[in-house]
């Protein structure tokens, strides 16, 4: 493996002193070796779980009236991160909950990580490294009590932010006020679980008085004096080209400032969001389709053995078996493009005044949009300023924020502060999609119900290759697409002789970054594979899942979430009543996963009635936010599953808004989803995107115990 992580006593601290009124501490973090483990770790698994904090630094500030800051890199999209970092950070400070303050870092001060907020790594990657430096911060000011109290560091206490020696007492506030010169020591001990007193409670949500209330805490919400509308139109085709544009369309139109024509991008600015909206629709835009693209099209691309192929995991050579077998079985399936559809649309609103630009916009990726900008407007990167606002949903999309871009080039040409929108259509047409795929699997059974032989063939759209928002050295040196086969990988160590093989498909259109990546379509397929491989030599499903793990940690943990599942759901192989159960496991990083539903199927439509999900993410920082994120999951795999579906009809993009896009309902939600967390010593694992992996599958495999038919393909619904 590459290089190792620093520990906190052998990095670089910065300190900043307001004399009086503040103190402040940064690091850069990790070195750039980590770039080797992440290599070394993808190719090994397919997580990518490190970060590199390259300055901006990481930093907490305490100021003299008590409150400490603490700069977040990771973007707040309602996984309810900030929260969980604030109590990683209030437990090594030993603060009040109160006394800690949450922001997001912006590009001009706090930390920028490398990577972005997403791929279930935030807690996973900031566990270790957010500890110790708290814990440094901690020791700093219990150095200066000390001296204060004339004693030594060890024998000063700190309970809820209070420093006490014998009878004297202190404050962060005060310590601030006093304290000319600080010294920075190698980082002590971290605290010991048994005291943590924040970590592992259930404490509310930190923005969740501000969206109740409804406060302006969403890019949406921005507004500056002065400030115009911008409306980008998107191509509405696919393989198609603008070949004119006529601004003189819209003279005219109430509240037309300009009109915006660049090879990139055309927009229509006015003085009012219904202006923009109005004008944009009555622009005459010219569009010349280059080929002609259908639905049937997008499905032959995206096939397997059509394309190039990557061998991503081998086990012993299974090729003779499959020779020899008396009998392979095999089965396909295939999942359809899927949308976003997130609840906010992409907007951001710039400001470009003495030189310099302020940005306020919902990104993923505050590193990415800032140098996105700086490269458009040639300008230096610390003259752009990116402020992440909290993001009405994402899942992907916003990791790519072209409008942030827009919004800055038309700011500049006009002087004046632009707010760049979709509308809900537009955010369907300019979508990176979750790409389409195949699967093609095979497997070869002995006399006992083993699998002797196992190949697993998938076919996908882009998912990171291709994309910008990794940098190009990782593609390269990984050469398939990890994004594409995420859950593609054989996790049951009882399986010996396996061959996994991604298939890339060149599509025509953007796709990219979806929630949990390909995990819901890869599992989908292999989870409803075992089932169908149990019944075929007579075993219940649940059995042979268990023949199938050994005696490794990981297939044990596997096994634990599966029996507990079995043992929470009362789970049968019957069906009473027109009710069936269906389950299905996964292994995804470090995170177990287990799943079974209870189902019936009335007027041709799949109703789930029960969700049983149990989890092994390691330890647990809130509860309740884990059972949130659990849920969440849950409910937008079955939508995903059961309803969602995009496609391409003479190369245009279709459904374009809610309703005709149909997505899963709250009365269509499961009556009951009952969560439970295994207990664990580990560090916290990913946790924003396992508890999709089974979901699919788990439904299929019911549904198949009513109607006697294998579900293949997504949407499920109707039922055939």
């Amino acid at each position: 493996m590459g290089s190792k992580l620093k520990s906190a006593s052998r990095r670089k601290f910065l300190i900043k002193v307001t004399a009086g009124t503040a103190v402040v501490l940064g690091t850069a973090y990790l070195t750039r070796g980590i770039w080797r483990r992440a290599i070394d770790k993808v190719l090994a698994s397919g997580e990518l779980p490190y970060y590199n904090f390259d300055g901006p630094l990481v930093w907490f500030e305490a100021n003299a009236n008590n409150e400490i800051t603490f700069y977040s890199p990771k973007v707040e999209m309602g996984q309810g991160v900030l929260t969980a970092l604030a109590q990683i950070v209030a437990d090594e400070l030993q603060i009040k909950f109160k006394q800690l303050k949450v922001l997001h870092a912006s590009s001009s001060h706090g930390p920028l990580d490398l990577l972005f907020t997403g791929d279930s790594s935030s807690i996973e990657g900031l566990w270790k490294p957010i500890r110790e430096l708290a814990a440094t911060f901690r020791q700093m000011f219990i150095i200066e009590a000390a001296k204060e109290f004339k004693t030594l560091p060890k024998k000063v206490k700190l309970e809820n932010g209070v420093f006490s020696y014998k009878d004297q007492t202190t404050t962060y506030g005060e310590l601030v006020k006093i304290t000319k010169q600080w010294k920075v020591p190698s980082t002590p001990d971290l605290k010991n679980p048994e005291d943590y007193q924040y970590i592992g409670k259930a404490i509310p949500r930190l923005d969740l008085e501000d969206k109740v209330t409804g406060k302006p805490i969403f890019s949406i919400d921005e507004e500056l004096d002065g400030m115009v509308y911008a409306i980008v139109v998107p191509c509405p085709y696919i393989k198609a080209k603008r070949t004119n544009v006529d601004p003189n369309s819209v003279n005219g139109l109430p509240g037309i400032v300009d009109v915006i024509v660049e090879e990139d991008f055309v927009a229509v600015v006015a003085e009012s969001r219904f202006q923009a909206y109005n004008a944009s629709q009555k622009l005459a835009i010219t569009w010349e389709v280059e080929e002609v693209i259908q639905q049937k099209d997008i499905e032959e691309m995206v096939t397997v053995g059509v394309g190039k192929p990557y061998v991503i995991q081998k086990g012993k050579c299974p090729k003779n078996q499959f020779k020899n077998a008396s009998e392979i079985i095999t089965s396909e399936f295939r999942t359809p493009m899927g949308a976003h559809a997130q609840i906010q649309p992409s907007g951001a609103l710039a400001n470009f005044k003495d030189g310099s630009l302020e940005v306020y916009v919902a990104t993923q990726n505050v590193r990415k949009t800032r140098k996105d900008i700086a490269c458009r407007l040639n300008m230096r990167k610390k003259k752009v300023n990116v402020l992440p606002a909290y993001l009405g949903g994402a899942f992907g999309r916003a990791l790519y924020t072209d409008l942030a871009t827009y919004a800055s080039f038309i700011s500049r040409q006009l002087k004046r502060p632009v707010h760049c929108f979709y509308t809900r259509a537009q955010e369907f047409q300019a979508d990176y999609f979750r790409p389409p795929t195949h699967h093609l699997l095979k497997a070869v059974m002995d006399d006992t119900g083993h699998i002797t032989a196992f190949e697993n063939n998938c076919s996908s759209g882009d998912v990171v290759k291709g994309s910008d928002v990794w940098p190009e050295i990782i593609n390269d040196i990984i050469g398939a697409d990890f994004g594409a086969w995420r859950g593609a990988l054989n996790r049951y160590g009882g399986i010996q002789r396996y061959e996994i093989i991604s298939w890339r498909a060149n599509l025509p259109l953007r796709t990219s970054f979806w929630r949990g990546m390909g995990l819901l379509a890869n599992i989908f397929a292999i989870e409803s594979f075992m089932d169908e491989l149990a019944e075929k030599v007579g075993i219940d499903p649940v059995t042979f899942r268990q023949n199938h793990l050994n005696d490794s940690e990981t297939d044990q943990r596997l096994l634990a979430v599966l029996n507990k599942v079995v043992e929470q759901s009362s789970y049968t192989d019957k069906v009473e009543n027109g009710i069936a159960m269906g389950l299905a496991c996964c292994t995804d990083g470090a995170t177990h996963v287990a799943q079974v539903v209870r189902l019936s199927i009335e007027a041709q439509r799949i109703i789930v009635s029960d969700v049983y999900c149990v989890i092994d993410t390691g330890m647990v920082i809130n509860p309740d936010q884990v059972k949130a994120q659990c849920e969440g999951n849950i409910i937008m795999g079955m939508s995903a599953a059961l309803y969602e579906k995009v496609e391409i009809h003479n190369n245009a993009i279709g459904p374009l808004i809610y309703g005709p896009y149909k997505l899963m309902a709250l009365r269509e939600c499961p009556e009951n989803i009952e969560i439970h967390l295994m207990d664990s010593d580990r560090a916290p694992q990913g946790l924003g995107e396992p508890p999709m992996g089974p979901i699919a599958a788990a439904i299929a495999n019911a549904t198949y115990k009513l109607t006697g038919n294998r579900i293949r393909r997504f949407p499920m619904n109707p039922v055939s």
